[in-house]
């Protein structure tokens, strides 16, 4: 197989695995912003977050307003974004249309059918406005493909390309996602409690009354003041708790894992529902799933080549390796540490199979690197 072949069968199902990822993430946040209570600042900026491109956003024609539309406008039509719905779709059919004689027919039918559900919707303004129609459609067109593609074409080294391409992006996406969600919820997750917090400030403000008017405090008003600064605490913190719970189910819901994550876990818990993103071994969605995946593409691919090792299975298992280091840290306290660290693995993997099996000419001094020219 061609370095060329290869790099297009990985990009075309990376493209179509982000147009995916980012209508689920702007779908489950428009939801979100509904079910919030009014006056609750809403969660746009922290989708530009997820992307890692809040620079791009700020340069865009609309001037960087995190607000609904804006935000809606530039993910999903902003031809100017490379990861842009339109943008993605649109250099995935470009990947497609080099590999003709390699993808099955029935793959090129539906990437065409994904170019033009984009191409021919005539009323954006309307879709900014309520897309969730236009979202599910985006992210049922990429479901299909990954049906079609799995179902047509051949299990050899273009399908792993293909596979690899997918659960990479997969991957990097859910840890984005999860990194930045986790900022937003108030849950036990994050010590100390709302809770705890608000009940040790009022009791300290309450002591404070007290002995500021010893007359409220010998008749028992001082008492009623604390006790109702108590009531006052604990109101916070079940509107807190409420708003936090609403948060887990966006942050599941964007990976399609609420209903896995409950027949799994049950009632709603914020380390469970990292650990579940993390390191679940079966939900075709978690980090640690993909991490395997990617894993066993890159030993297939290797092995057709007749390569002993290679720089991008030495990444992939530096990668796993990664992630059961992950699993024996502190979460509670390190979470956005150990999503930058698993982050940083899947960035290095991208780069092995860049390296290993796209680049024509490898360094000397890297491992023997598979050139998959025939």
């Amino acid at each position: 197989m061609l370095s060329r072949v290869a790099d297009s069968v990985y990009w075309m199902n990376r493209y179509i695995e982000r147009a995916e990822n980012i209508a689920r993430f702007l779908d489950v946040t428009h939801q979100l912003a509904l079910d919030l209570p009014p006056g609750r600042h809403e969660p746009w900026g922290a989708v530009i977050d997820t992307t890692g491109d809040l620079d791009l956003f700020r340069a865009s024609e609309s001037g960087g307003k995190f607000d609904a539309d804006t935000v809606t406008r530039f993910l999903c039509f902003d031809a100017s974004y490379p990861s842009s719905i339109v943008s993605c779709v649109q250099r995935a059919r470009d990947n497609a249309r080099q590999i003709r004689e390699i993808i099955s027919s029935e793959m090129w039918e539906q990437v065409n059918r994904f170019h033009f559900l984009l191409a021919d919707e005539p009323d954006r303004d309307s879709i900014a406005r309520a897309p969730h129609a236009f979202l599910s459609a985006v992210k049922l067109a990429s479901q299909q493909f990954v049906g079609i593609a799995d179902g047509t074409m051949t299990h050899n080294e273009a399908w792993h390309f293909g596979q690899l391409g997918r659960s990479l992006e997969r991957a990097d996406k859910t840890s984005r996602i999860l990194d930045v969600m986790t900022l937003l919820v108030y849950s036990d997750i994050i010590p100390p409690t709302v809770l705890e917090k608000a009940l040790a400030e009022t009791e300290t403000e309450a002591a404070a009354d007290g002995q500021s008017s010893q007359s409220q405090s010998q008749s028992g008003g001082g008492k009623q003041s604390q006790s109702q600064s108590q009531a006052t605490a604990r109101n916070h913190h079940r509107r807190s708790r409420s708003e936090g719970e609403l948060q887990w189910v966006a942050l599941l819901k964007s990976a399609s894992a609420f209903e896995m994550y409950r027949k799994r876990h049950g009632a709603l818990d914020g380390a469970n529902v990292v650990d579940f993103l993390l390191f679940d071994e079966e939900f075709p969605r978690s980090v640690g799933f993909c991490a395997a995946r990617v894993g066993r593409s890159v030993h297939a691919i290797a092995s057709a080549a007749g390569a002993k090792s290679s720089m991008a299975e030495l990444r992939a298992s530096e990668l796993v390796a990664q992630l059961k280091a992950a699993r024996r840290r502190n979460l509670v306290s390190d979470l956005h540490g150990c999503v930058d660290d698993i982050q940083a693995a899947l960035n290095h993997v991208g780069a092995g199979v860049q390296e290993t099996f796209f680049d024509l000419s490898p360094r000397p001094d890297s491992p023997s690197s598979v050139l998959i020219e025939g």
